[in-house]
């Protein structure tokens, strides 16, 4: 109460929680029950206050904000660390009657102090953007100015899963080191909002007129998010015996790479087609383009089906090289896939030659494929996989 009384806004949070971290050591300490409880009350006030204080999710006005220093970093940073102090002593505590309730209380804090790094990264890259986003509006006029927003804007949509993945890899290379299966779930939770949000984000590039092929944010981040995920997929090979679920975990992440990657290729090679059609209608003044706008949409199609095909034709091999079961699976049905579309919608648009000739290749290919796959039938989907 002397605390909220004498100081306000971060300073109250952060006095709360050093005399909550001292409580939280004599009650573990000293066994004594009502002292760790009560304190551990004080440091759930200290978030709740966290939460509502001004300036905790985003700073304002935000010219005064500075990378990682500020007296609002310094808040979340305490708070992370006596939520991490509290599972250190909870853990460290002599067991007696109270073990699931200490291990629940353990496990509790384990969680908090994550979700409180998470937040820490997360406002302190958007409020690094912001920044950006301010700076630019006072230096930059008119059309450029909207152009070099919408750019900017779409690049800190991209940041946030680089910033995820990289704290979820830290996480869950700690979590196999200490073994602390809450630090590891958390992990993995960071890990899947960061593929969400960098799938539902990549697949269309903002603004399309200045999308550059290869060389754009698009790309570093959904290939080092990728990387992230091969990291998580060769850590968690050797997790805890205790650890069954591991197995099922790694799958996933076999296939979300595969994912991930399949929709970089995608997007890359869409987004391509869709410059030329964007710069084409900025150069056609009163010309009608209407023809040569089809024509690069059924360029747009037929490329992305040569993509998937090599790209299927690849992850097949990747999975029959390294007995990756789960990869040879999704290969063959992205080859499936891929042939339906062909038959279906690609050849639909092709003049007569064309589509003669397109049918005698892909006949070609069905043919070569199911010779492979009637030689290796058993290889391609038999159990097994060589870590």
């Amino acid at each position: 109460v002397a605390a909220g009384i004498q100081f306000s806004g971060f300073t109250t949070i952060i006095v709360w929680c050093l005399q909550a971290a001292a409580l939280i050591w004599w009650g573990f300490r000293w066994r004594i029950r009502p002292v760790w409880v009560l304190s551990l009350g004080l440091v759930g006030i200290a978030v709740l206050k966290l939460l509502v204080t001004k300036g905790a999710l985003a700073i304002d006005p935000i010219q005064d904000y500075t990378l990682l220093v500020s007296l609002r970093t310094l808040t979340i940073a305490v708070v992370t660390i006596t939520l991490g102090f509290g599972a250190f002593c909870a853990g460290r505590s002599p067991r007696t009657e109270n073990d699931e309730v200490l291990d629940w209380v353990k496990d509790t804090l384990h969680f908090g102090w994550c979700v409180m790094l998470f937040l820490l990264l997360s406002v302190e890259t958007n409020d690094l953007f912001r920044l950006k986003l301010a700076n630019l509006a006072a230096s930059t006029p008119g059309q450029t100015l909207r152009a070099e927003e919408a750019l900017l804007q779409y690049s800190r949509l991209m940041t946030f899963p680089v910033v995820w993945g990289l704290c979820s890899t830290a996480l869950a290379w700690g979590s196999i080191r200490r073994r602390t299966v809450t630090v590891m779930i958390a992990a993995l939770g960071m890990l899947m909002l960061a593929g969400l949000l960098s799938a539902f984000n990549g697949i269309a590039f903002q603004p399309i007129e200045a999308f550059s092929p290869i060389l754009n944010i698009r790309l570093v981040s959904m290939v080092v998010l990728a990387g992230c995920m091969a990291l998580h997929f060769r850590m968690l090979r050797p997790g805890p015996e205790s650890w069954t679920w591991l197995s099922d975990v790694r799958q996933v992440v076999q296939v979300s790479i595969v994912i991930l990657i399949l929709l970089l290729l995608t997007a890359e090679m869409r987004d391509y087609f869709e410059k030329r059609v964007s710069d084409l209608h900025a150069a056609s003044g009163d010309r009608d383009v209407t023809g040569a706008i089809d024509h690069l949409h059924n360029l747009q199609q037929l490329s992305l089906s040569g993509v998937w095909l090599l790209y299927s034709v690849g992850a097949m091999a990747v999975g029959i090289w390294r007995s990756y079961r789960i990869i040879r699976i999704v290969a063959f049905v992205l080859f499936a896939i891929t042939i339906l579309k062909i038959f279906i919608y690609d050849l639909s648009f092709l003049e007569t030659t064309y589509r003669i000739t397109s049918f005698i290749a892909l006949g070609l290919i069905l043919l070569g494929v199911s010779y492979v796959y009637q030689r290796y039938k058993e290889l391609i989907f038999g159990p097994g996989e060589r870590l």
